[in-house]
């Protein structure tokens, strides 16, 4: 058996002489010494060589990048939007455990050498990176377990963090079209407008704009915000108070499409917050002090109220000055109902009025408003109004003007106020509402003109855009490998004096190995298995080299049982 062996490795030995016939029939050991050509590279030690040290700069560039990225005040992470943001990340977070795993393996085998149990099985098990070699130690089996779930642990922890904003300035953001928005110059046209797709004047505009505040106030359940007055509701209405409410001009259709048009996907929006004008509407007291003089009543109440029968035993009643000159004033009020069906002038139903009816007085003013622009929809987020009302000039709409309410919104106001007939007659939303109501059937009027009074002012404008949420926990994510990768370096650079570099393995195992304990290892060639731990012994011989430098050989012993050895700083070592 041994024969066959020698001619199979004879064989092999020539084949790979290829056509330098002056050593065939030699087996290498009968080589000239002369000829003999070794390939090793001699080298002395670093304490961090330039690849070990480029993988430690690098995975803190990663995270440096990371932070860029994740970071809701830098624009590089708006510019990325939310799923870019985790590809990103998901990216650099590959690269960190890359970085690490050049660091890692190296430090585990010299802390075996030093500290462990210097076993065969350990060393081969930590330089493969396998959990399943036979006759390692337990330990290693765990700690290798620790650092293959990581980068496991790692891409699902940082995925647990949506819901971020991050928010800037067009045309400070990168990579989008708002960078070349003409709307960037930071000037927005307000007008008396309803959003677009919402048809102009009329019920449309009236119905669209008390949507929101009737949803909001539907149920009693829920008291009135007074306690955090002015409180926004749907495009562009306000309850300023118990007893005032604003409907806003609002930024013009043509403004609000091409921002939107401009918005990137990914949960992006544009705020915009500017001074602008407003219809606002009061309850005004003064009428108590005359719902007993007969002949004042008269003399407003004309032809009659309006009247919009609830079919319940009540109606309400409006009446305005309905036609041309001031109609800065609104009566109107929920009376019994003495007529069936019900009639546009009655009697009993006008002295029902006169003792029912409340008085809303509307002007202009100048308020401050805050919206919100979305791909799909627009909101007011905000408002506030300080009582300035706006010059008699701007006032003219309403004071110079014709207005035709109780004959278009009759309907609607009968509608919006029938639930506070009788089943929430004492209702806290009763007097928002009627505030609300009249506000928003004044607007819808003027929407009916056109945008007859434009308002244009300097304006604050954001770019909001959903980010990743950059709490604590994700930039401690981000820092996990960089900080295991610097102590790998760190406890490297502290066992410099273990006879192992960073190119430990199978060539410098080989390079340095002691024949002769190397017998142990027969009939492991194939299967790579051994019936029992083997200890490695990693001995140093020290000597002086070409010109007196220190110079030194590792030895690998298999089953040594000596001490391993320690290098010396600066020696060379083969």
């Amino acid at each position: 058996m041994a024969n066959v062996q020698n001619d199979f490795l004879l064989s092999d030995y020539r084949s790979s002489l290829g056509s330098d016939t002056k050593y065939r029939g030699l087996v290498p050991d009968q080589r000239p010494p002369a000829e003999k050509i070794s390939v090793g590279k001699p080298k002395a030690k670093d304490r961090i060589n330039a690849i070990d040290l480029a993988a430690l700069i690098g995975v803190w560039i990663c995270f440096v990048l990371g932070v860029v990225t994740v970071n809701r005040n830098v624009s590089l992470g708006w510019s990325l939007g939310y799923n870019n943001q985790l590809i990103v990340v998901g990216f650099l977070l590959s690269l960190q455990i890359l970085f690490l795993a050049r660091l890692l393996p190296s430090l585990l085998v010299k802390i075996e050498a030093r500290f462990g149990s210097s076993c065969l099985q350990n060393f081969d098990m930590l330089l493969r990176y396998s959990l399943f070699s036979k006759n390692a130690e337990l330990h290693w089996r765990l700690i290798l377990l620790m650092f293959t779930l990581l980068p496991i642990g790692l891409s699902i922890g940082y995925k647990r963090f949506p819901g971020g904003e991050s928010t800037f300035g067009p045309g400070k953001v990168w990579g989008t079209s708002i960078t070349q928005s003409k709307l960037s110059a930071g000037r927005i046209d307000f007008g008396v407008n309803p959003p677009p797709g919402v048809p102009v004047g009329n019920l449309f505009a009236m119905i669209n704009s008390t949507i929101p505040f009737i949803s909001a106030s539907a149920n009693d359940s829920t008291p009135p915000p007074f306690d955090s007055l002015p409180q926004a509701y749907g495009f562009n209405s306000v309850l300023l108070s118990n007893t005032s409410a604003a409907v806003f001009d609002a930024p013009t259709p043509a403004n609000i499409t091409s921002i939107q048009h401009s918005l990137p996907d990914g949960g992006t929006s544009w705020t915009i917050e500017a001074d602008v004008s407003a219809t606002v509407s009061n309850y005004n007291t003064s009428t108590d002090q005359l719902r007993t003089d007969t002949s004042w009543w008269e003399s407003i109440i004309g032809n009659g109220i309006f009247i919009d029968h609830f079919y319940n035993a009540y109606e309400a009643g409006l009446l305005t000055n309905e036609g041309y000159g001031d109609n800065s004033w609104a009566y109107l009020g929920i009376i019994p109902s003495r007529s069936d069906p019900p009639k546009v002038i009655d009697p009993l139903s006008m002295d029902n009025f006169r003792q029912a009816a409340l008085l809303f007085t509307t002007r202009r003013e100048l308020c401050h408003g805050k919206w919100t622009i979305r791909r799909n929809d627009v909101s007011l987020d905000s408002g506030s109004c300080n009582g300035t009302a706006l010059p008699p000039a701007q006032q003219a709409i309403i004071t110079d003007n014709q207005l035709i309410l109780g004959t278009r919104y009759m309907p609607v106001i009968g509608s919006i106020l029938r639930p506070y007939s009788v089943d929430r007659a004492e209702s806290l939303w009763a007097m928002p509402t009627y505030v609300m109501t009249t506000a928003a059937m004044y607007w819808s009027e003027f929407t009916e003109k056109g945008q007859l009074v434009p308002s244009a002012s300097p304006t604050i404008q954001t770019v909001t855009r959903s980010v990743m949420r950059d709490s604590a926990g994700l930039y401690v994510i981000l820092v996990i490998v960089p900080v295991l990768t610097t102590l790998c370096a760190g406890a490297s650079m502290l066992l410099h004096g273990v006879p192992i570099g960073s190119g430990f393995g199978m060539i410098a195992i080989l390079a340095g190995l002691n024949r002769e304990s190397a017998q142990v290892l027969r009939g492991a060639a194939l299967s790579g298995e051994l019936e029992r731990r083997l200890r490695l012994q990693i001995g140093v011989e020290h000597a002086l080299g070409d010109e007196g430098a220190s110079a030194g050989r590792v030895e690998y012993v298999i089953d040594g049982r000596g001490r391993n050895g320690t290098l010396k700083g600066g020696e060379v070592i083969s």
